[in-house]
Order: C-alpha cells, then structure tokens, then sequence
C-alpha cells in the first residue's frame, strides 16, 4: 500500500480492534491495532479457518476472524510498531 488515500473499515471484534483496508478498491488487508500511549502496533491477520474464499457476508467475515483468534501465535504475524 503505497497510496496516501485509501478506504478502510474499523471494528471491535473478541477484544481486539481491527482495520479493514484497501487503497484500490480490489486488494484488501486485514491489520489487528492497538495503541498505548504513543506507541501504534498492528499485526497482519491470516485466516485459518476457511480462507479468504469463505467469506461472502459480513458474518462469515466475523466468524473466520473469531474463529481464527483462537490461535493467535499463527493468525497474528508480522508485528508493526510505530511511535
């Protein structure tokens, strides 16, 4: 993502907040965020339940996400922290 613009989507889901964006419409990506104090970590989050192909509502989308939190070790990768 290498865009200034993008839409994004947030939400609340098992305790976590999430972002839900895409700076071309098309492609899409999952980041889990949380901020302390001045400090913003974001993890990339994998589907381990059915995959991306599964997902055909926003249910479905709840539903991979939860399910998939179920082990975070290998549903949230590639930690990102900024100051």
């Amino acid at each position: 993502m290498d865009q200034s613009l993008f839409t994004g989507y947030v939400s609340n889901l098992e305790r976590r907040k999430f972002i839900y964006c895409s700076d071309d419409g098309e492609t899409w990506y999952l980041y889990c965020y949380e901020v302390q104090g001045n400090e913003l970590s974001m993890w990339e989050v994998e589907f381990l339940a059915k995959g991306a192909e599964g997902i055909k509502s926003t249910k479905a989308f709840r539903d991979e996400v939860t399910t998939s939190l179920k082990n975070p070790s290998k549903c949230l990768s590639t930690q990102l922290s900024f100051q």
